[in-house]
């Protein structure tokens, strides 16, 4: 079995123990111990920051638990992050 931990999750990963084993010719992501199956969407959206919030509720309510972000100005960084942390999706 092969087990490798992913340090480039981060929100509520901080918190939480990430693998990722091998077995056989199959991949697992596990969170604490626990299968995760990734539902992931790329947010890169850097207009009318104060929409996000509305953004995230609805990929939250679509069932969507990882992001990939891709923020292009100063402000929406710490922004995105807070609200990844918020609606409890891991950061890619």
């Amino acid at each position: 079995m092969f087990i490798c931990h992913m340090s480039f999750f981060i929100a509520f990963c901080s918190h939480s123990q990430i693998s990722i084993q091998k077995e056989g010719s199959k991949w697992q992501l596990s969170v604490d111990g626990e299968p995760f199956p990734v539902k992931g969407v790329t947010f890169g959206y850097d207009q009318e920051p104060v929409h996000f919030g509305t953004h995230f509720k609805a990929l939250k309510k679509m069932g969507v638990n990882t992001i990939r972000l891709w923020a292009t100005n100063e402000y929406t960084p710490i922004l995105l992050i807070n609200l990844v942390v918020k609606y409890s999706c891991i950061i890619m």
